[in-house]
């Protein structure tokens, strides 16, 4: 009995305790909602407590006038955003206490709601809403023409809204501003500031001077000198504007992809998808209505944001509709497709596509809708009349100076073209559009190609495909069109002169572009050049230069190419890659190399502008295909920050960063030019032999033939038909990319994979969007593609010229230099 005492005495402090933590859980909070995660006390991932316990809220249904409840319970006057990916305040514990809350703005508690409790489809913590209540420093647009527009205001520290100075103010500052009010800011090209019309109050803050990284512009610094005196607060004749990014991107197939709530998503296309709710994308992008209203499929990982609006048609987003279900999947399950639109454009948009560094020389083509769905002109309705109106509507003041022939055109043409005397645009012009199978005397290799009249020096001759921008394969107009110079004769004397033309003190005849096409390739014919110089002088147009007659073909190695030295200031390099064509960029200041970094390096236009100084076409967006975010690893040492522009942006010197400091280091995959591009594609057999009918699809790269896979499905990427229709089939209904047990015999394990393809409806497979050349995704199959009707993959083994249903047996389409067969086409007519 003695030794009950104690455990008795220990079963009455276990009850104690186990009373204490009960309590402890089960104790109302004085408020039963609050914000948790994020950086101020302000914002937050939203919880409730519920039936004895803490947990988090679905986002489905939720928009600004919950989070305006949620906001005025804790005590602010309201909420400025919401956000539905739970990862931005982190994902909650514990139970999802409420989904499919539907307040009507007017109740003092969240539970007060209607359906504030757990109903509707299943969530998980990736779907915890979050809210951004309104304080001190919270920004509006005001007075603006659209949701995405209008005079900056910004709340003070009295509760007062008021505006905001323009002294300082550019695009870093717009885009920190754009981002505060959950307005898609990665595309800089669409944002823009101005000086509003006058606002009144306060001026509350100027002299800002952001980096363009800060998530709200209270967290910029400011001038030490700024005062709103300076400003003429009495009559706010600087009261900065700001135009942000549309929050609608319309993929190339049509597909709505929506921003709103920090998340992109599709939109459900159930009944309410109609004219009316497709109009509203079309007229926040700036365009004038609708051609279609439509539903496609997709397999992008996205979500459903939206489902059910109901909108008149006049709203410039679907915040505005009367009724929008938000961050609900409603109808739509898995394998649904998404809302889609064609939208009707104002002006039809105009391009020239060119294959050399001549941005004034090149195939013509016409966009009449967005998505843009580009069409070529059929050559049979081209004449220089209408080529100077375009040319005159692209900006060029002294119109056209030259018509031609060009290959290479589109499945949609533009025919009968006719334009009145007078005409201002295309605008005012007249025409039809058709399949260029149905058109009349045209043919998808004779369309509609020019020279605009430019402004540019006319004797400077571009370096391309380099590794640097010292170096590269030597473009020249030749009657006024882009070529190459073959020239056996050509020595450092001539280097040093081209060499001299781009600033540099000498040159050498080196070949640093691998230019050597194989066997399985076709030749290509030159016009030969000899150039004769001394070394002295000042331009190739001083030297002697000699047209050679002959029938020979142009050995590659005959093709003019240079290195130009010393490196000067600004040279940019590609490093981190064995292959060519891409790689981390760097730049030479001071007598230095260093990594290039920039605020925002994923911007589309900094990559074009890098890569088109570097001798490239432009940048190819697929660099992500390969699943590394850094493909050709992380520079060391100092760095040339630049603000949004190369080399107007950077600052003056170079910036030494330690080892652990993060690096921004800029990385690009280029696309060359169609007058140096050496990427033919080709067939494999299961017996390892090249043909153009079935097979594993490969390509060639530095000289070295290689594989290619796809990261999408065989409905999306389209590398069956760009490949059918590179080796000349114009029939490409047996075009097909084999799967499963069909593509087993034409896979050995051990391919060397040189794309992985994310993307593609363009005509060559080296310009679809793809991931750095020789990396690729674990799990990326090589492609397998026929291109002929599967009894007839036997029929033709021993048949020695390959023909197959549908051939362009002329094989032009898939020699090399596709500039210099244009100048050969135009002297031939």
């Amino acid at each position: 009995m003695r030794m009950l005492g104690p455990l008795m005495m220990l079963a009455f402090m276990m009850a104690a305790i186990s009373s204490c933590i009960v309590s402890a859980e089960t104790t109302e909070p004085p408020e039963k909602v609050r914000l948790e995660g994020g950086s101020r006390s302000s914002e937050g991932r939203v919880e409730v407590f519920l039936d004895s316990q803490w947990g988090t809220v679905c986002n489905n249904l939720w928009t600004l006038r919950e989070a305006n409840v949620v906001c005025m319970q804790l005590g602010y006057v309201g909420a400025d955003n919401v956000f539905y990916d739970g990862n931005k305040f982190g994902e909650g514990v514990g139970d999802i206490l409420l989904n499919m809350v539907q307040c009507e703005g007017t109740e003092q508690d969240l539970l007060d709601c209607p359906q504030g409790v757990t109903a509707g489809p299943p969530c998980d913590h990736s779907e915890d809403v979050g809210v951004e209540c309104t304080t001190t420093n919270s920004i509006r647009l005001a007075d603006g023409a659209s949701y995405r527009e209008g005079r900056l205001e910004m709340l003070d520290e009295n509760g007062q809204w008021g505006t905001v100075c323009a002294q300082d103010w550019n695009l870093e500052d717009t885009s920190v501003a754009c981002r505060q009010l959950d307005r898609m800011d990665e595309n800089l090209v669409d944002l823009d500031w101005f000086t509003a019309a006058p606002g009144s109050g306060p001026i509350v803050t100027g002299g800002l001077q952001c980096e363009g990284d800060e998530n709200r512009l209270d967290n910029c610094t400011q001038a030490a000198d700024w005062t709103p005196e300076s400003c003429d607060p009495s009559m706010h004749g600087q009261d900065i504007g700001v135009s942000c990014n549309p929050s609608i991107t319309l993929f190339p197939d049509g597909l709505v992809i929506l921003f709103h709530g920090g998340a992109y998503g599709t939109i459900c296309p159930g009944d309410n998808w109609d004219q009316n709710a497709a109009s509203v994308a079309c007229r926040h992008l700036g365009h004038k209505g609708v051609k279609e209203s439509m539903r496609v499929e997709f397999d992008y990982d996205l979500k459903v944001i939206m489902s059910n609006p109901r909108c008149s048609g006049d709203e410039t987003f679907y915040t505005e509709c009367d009724s929008v279900e938000w961050a609900y999947q409603g109808d739509c399950s898995p394998g649904t497709g998404g809302a889609a639109v064609i939208c009707d454009i104002e002006e039809p948009e105009i391009k020239i596509r060119n294959d050399s560094p001549y941005p004034e020389i090149g195939r013509v083509e016409i966009s009449l809708t967005d998505p843009s769905k580009f069409m070529a002109i059929c050559n049979s309705t081209w004449d220089i009349a209408k080529a100077n109106l375009i040319c005159r509507q692209l900006g060029y003041a002294g119109g056209a100076v030259q018509v031609f022939s060009v290959g290479d055109g589109t499945d949609q043409v533009i025919t009968d073209l006719e334009c009145p005397d007078g005409a201002a645009s295309l605008a005012d012009c007249t025409f039809e559009t058709m399949e260029v199978e149905k058109a009349e005397n045209c043919d998808i290799d004779q369309v509609a190609g020019v020279v605009c009249s430019s402004s540019a020096e006319d004797s400077l001759v571009p370096l391309v495909s380099g590794g640097s921008t010292s170096e590269g394969v030597l473009e020249y107009k030749i009657s006024g069109l882009p070529a190459l110079i073959c020239d056996p004769d050509w020595s450092d004397r001539e280097a040093t002169v081209a060499c001299r033309m781009h600033g540099y003190e000498m040159g050498n005849a080196t070949q640093v572009v691998n230019l050597a096409h194989s066997k399985d390739s076709f030749p290509y014919s030159f016009q030969k050049y000899n150039f004769t110089c001394l070394g002295s002088e000042a331009s190739l147009a001083d030297c002697q230069m000699e047209a050679i007659e002959s029938v020979e073909e142009c050995s590659p190695d005959d093709i003019v190419q240079v290195t130009c030295q010393p490196y000067k200031d600004l040279d940019l390099r590609l490093v981190g890659s064995p292959a060519s064509e891409q790689g981390r960029v760097e730049v030479f200041l001071g007598g230095e190399w260093a990594s290039l970094t920039f605020i925002i390096s994923y911007h589309r236009v900094i990559r074009d502008r890098l890569c088109q100084l570097l001798g490239y076409k432009e940048y190819n967006t697929g660099i992500a295909a390969a699943g590394d975010e850094d493909p050709f690893g992380a520079g060391t040492g100092k760095v040339l920050n630049c603000s949004l522009t190369f080399p107007d942006g950077c600052e003056d010197v170079l910036t030494e960063v330690s080892d652990s400091e993060p690096r921004n280091d800029v990385g690009v995959v280029c696309t060359p030019y169609g007058t140096v591009e050496n990427h033919p594609v080709r067939l494999v057999s299961e017996t390892g032999v090249a043909n153009n009918e079935t097979g594993r699809v490969e390509i060639l790269h530095d000289g070295e033939w290689g594989a290619v896979c796809g990261t999408r499905p065989v409905t999306y990427n389209g590398v069956h038909r760009v490949v059918c229709r590179e080796l000349g089939y114009t029939d490409l209904q047996y075009a097909n990319r084999l799967t499963g047990a069909d593509q087993d015999p034409f896979l050995n394990g051990s391919e060397k994979i040189w794309l992985s393809i994310d993307y593609c409806t363009t005509s060559r497979l080296y310009t679809c969007d793809h991931g750095p050349w020789g990396q690729h995704p674990d799990d990326c199959t090589p492609s397998v593609v026929t291109c002929v009707r599967a009894d007839d993959d036997d029929d033709d083994d021993d048949d020695d010229d390959n023909s197959a249903p549908g051939l362009l047996h002329a094989h032009q389409t898939t020699l090399i230099f596709g500039g210099v067969l244009m100048v050969l086409l135009v002297s031939a007519q």
